[in-house]
């Protein structure tokens, strides 16, 4: 997984924060809404999120994922 990233985009180089939630699918609902609770709480108290980047595998955490994932929301 990236540490930092930039991309080329129309306007030229970018830098974004990306927030990433860990849950794999085998997790039970219950630690879910967990997650989801506490994800809100960090998220408040951050700032300069760009998008959150929600990974259920390790394909999820692919380079080529959180770039075309910043670059659909710039769009």
């Amino acid at each position: 997984m990236p540490k930092s990233q930039e991309f080329a985009a129309r306007e030229g180089s970018r830098t974004k924060v990306v927030f990433v939630v860990w849950c794999p699918s085998t997790v039970s609902v219950k630690q879910k809404f967990e997650l989801a609770a506490t994800t809100k709480t960090v998220k408040e108290k951050l700032n300069g999120i760009f998008v959150t980047h929600n990974a259920t595998s390790k394909a999820d955490l692919e380079e080529q994922r959180f770039v075309e994932r910043c670059l659909s929301i710039m769009k």
